[in-house]
């Protein structure tokens, strides 16, 4: 007579005087303790001997989930292979599953580490943003949606890392894949324009400048007031400072020593290592030093004590890439609260703001150099000038502009009033206008 769920909640827990054993149908019977434990069990014949597995107890195990395991492993004994062995494959696999940050960390250590300039970086993405939140999930079962709203809440707080996190999910995803680690790839229809219309990529390995925004004059004015305040940290200030002024990608700058920086010559060196191109170049990327940004460099030494890094963090360790994403955060917080209708920002896209700046300063192939960009076509080929003497008139008219902008500050403004909370985004704009001031500094 067929096992019945009603019989199984009527025998479930209730004492007996011995253990009972119950048949259902296709090999399916259970075991019910002294103790009304009931047990469904698997019976089967394997090389001419009989065996039996355990398949679950009720209730956990319900009685239409233990015939469909005895229809899998009937299918399991009908291609040749023992149920119990097959049984214990599934458990070890289980127990050894790899995890979301098991896999990242195996595709670091076999592809990136040692390899790419920024290996160091990208890990360090991971271990942020990543490996707290979903990290000791097994990778089999951090299905799309997990993946995408944490790639997606990233993306809102900091663009550029939700971007770098998605491109190299999918890369590690497909390395498992030719491994053998897995089948499964929960990212792989995604693609970078899924997360945002803001999608500009912080220097990964994709990054062509395309996207993106850059800052208008009125926030170059707010951003500066912030930073210039005798609050704020005058490291990232610097960083801030540096970055714009230079047009710089922000691993360039962080990665930066101060023997990089030939005063003899007003020349810094950016070694092939620190750069995106320098991989497969080999050759440095040579930007001229104007005065202003010698006094820049000389407050960041100051600051450093002594480091060989130009930029360091507390313990006098290098200043990491990943480290300058809050800052960044802070500062847009900061900036959208005395901005109407503001947009965030990325590091990046002071580069962006720099490379639009000098376009109406210089010739384009020279713009194209100062941000360390390859010339198009043979050009790259033929011409081999470092137009060092076009770039260095290039920085200085890009930093006359900057204060040309910024002018209005020192002539008929005060904007102590901005710092106090009660200020609004409306007060600021009353602000700028009654300074009479006008786009282009005039």
């Amino acid at each position: 007579m067929a096992i019945t769920d009603s019989w199984l909640r009527s025998t479930n827990g209730k004492p007996q005087e011995k253990m009972i054993t119950k048949s259902d149908r296709d090999s399916l019977s259970v075991r019910v303790t002294p103790k009304g434990k009931i047990i469904f069990q698997f019976r089967y014949r394997w090389n001419g001997k009989g065996d039996r597995i355990d398949i679950g107890t009720y209730p956990a195990t319900s009685l239409k989930d233990a015939r469909d395991s005895v229809i899998f492993y009937r299918g399991e004994l009908e291609q040749h292979r023992n149920p119990k062995i097959v049984k214990r494959v599934r458990k070890e696999s289980a127990l050894n599953a790899v995890t979301v940050e098991g896999l990242i960390r195996g595709w670091w250590g076999t592809t990136m580490q040692g390899a790419k300039i920024k290996a160091d970086e990208i890990l360090r993405s991971f271990e942020i943003h990543v490996f707290p939140k979903i990290g000791k999930l097994p990778h089999d079962e951090a299905i799309l949606h997990v993946w995408l709203s944490l790639i997606e809440d990233i993306t809102k707080q900091v663009p550029t890392i939700g971007t770098r996190i998605l491109t190299y999910s999918k890369t590690a995803h497909r390395w498992a894949v030719r491994r053998g680690i897995t089948n499964f790839t929960p990212l792989s229809d995604v693609e970078r324009s899924d997360l945002s219309k803001k999608n500009a990529d912080d220097d990964t390995e994709l990054d062509n400048d395309i996207g993106g925004r850059i800052l208008s004059e009125e926030e170059l004015v707010v951003l500066f007031q912030i930073i210039n305040s005798p609050k704020y940290n005058p490291r990232n200030a610097l960083i801030v400072k540096l970055c714009l002024l230079f047009g710089c990608r922000i691993g360039e700058l962080l990665k930066a020593k101060v023997p990089d920086f030939d005063y003899e010559n007003n020349i810094w060196i950016v070694p092939p290592k620190n750069h995106k191109t320098g991989r497969r170049s080999k050759k440095p990327i040579i930007r001229p030093i104007i005065p202003e940004a010698k006094k820049l460099i000389e407050q960041a030494k100051e600051l450093s004590h002594g480091s060989e890094y130009l930029f360091t963090v507390s313990g006098g360790k290098p200043f990491t890439q990943n480290s300058h994403s809050s800052m960044i955060i802070r500062l847009n917080k900061k900036m959208a609260s005395y901005l109407p209708d503001y947009e965030s920002w990325s590091i990046h896209d002071l580069r962006r703001t720099m490379r639009t700046g000098v376009s109406e300063l210089t010739a384009p192939h020279v713009a194209e150099i100062m941000v360390g960009h390859k010339l198009p076509g043979v050009w790259q080929v033929y011409d081999k000038h470092t137009y060092l003497n076009e770039q260095r008139e290039a920085y200085e008219r890009w930093w006359d502009k900057l204060t040309s902008i910024l002018s209005w500050e020192l002539n008929n403004i005060i904007f102590e009033a901005t710092w106090s909370d009660k200020v609004t985004p409306a007060g600021v704009a009353k602000v700028i206008l009654k300074s009479g001031y006008q786009k282009g500094g005039e």
